[in-house]
């Protein structure tokens, strides 16, 4: 005889329950907020220096204060990237001259900028035969700050330490003025 589920007995219970699901919440979770990377901006430029009355003549005195106003120049330019008053008082055969102006110039076509460096100077002295020399050492006692340079997206690269030096700026008469064609460490 064949036995089968007709249907009777007890009624069905409820069907059975389903497990939970983790219930997920409608809060958002804390996002951290970026930290902006430090601006960093180029100091202000300074002013350029005004060539002094006295470099116009062509004694030992305008000699000593073209060289002067050079150094004045240089300090500008290595502080604002601006190199066309030393290319004005630099004499197309100085080759220091021309090995600065493209470095500074190079230095600030990127962005990047220089941060100390400047000269002082003190004492002028030119030899006691400047009369007879074509050319006139005007040699001064120098001190330059240590440097560095600043790229432009804020990288700091060290430069050179701060020195004191004798600093010799040959000067010559050309074209009815003073020139600056050579610079050098006199030692």
């Amino acid at each position: 005889m064949l036995a089968g589920c007709t249907g009777g007995g007890d009624t069905p219970s409820s069907p059975a329950a389903q497990p939970s699901q983790p219930s997920v919440s409608a809060t958002p979770t804390a996002t951290p907020t970026p930290t902006p990377a430090p601006v960093v901006s180029r100091p202000p430029v300074p002013e350029a220096p005004e060539p002094p009355a006295e470099m116009k003549g062509t004694d030992a005195l305008a000699a000593i204060e073209t060289a002067e106003y050079f150094v004045e120049a240089l300090n500008h330019a290595l502080a604002s990237g601006e190199t066309t008053t030393i290319e004005s008082l630099a004499a197309d055969e100085c080759g220091p001259c021309t090995m600065l102006i493209t470095d500074i110039d190079n230095l600030y076509e990127t962005g990047a900028w220089q941060e100390g460096g400047q000269i002082s100077v003190k004492d002028a002295t030119v030899p006691d035969d400047y009369a007879e020399l074509q050319q006139l050492p005007v040699q001064f006692y120098a001190e330059q700050s240590e440097s560095a340079s600043v790229t432009a997206d804020g990288e700091r690269r060290a430069g050179a330490a701060g020195r004191k030096y004798v600093l010799q700026v040959v000067v010559e008469q050309q074209q009815e003025r003073w020139m600056v064609v050579d610079l050098r460490d006199a030692k």
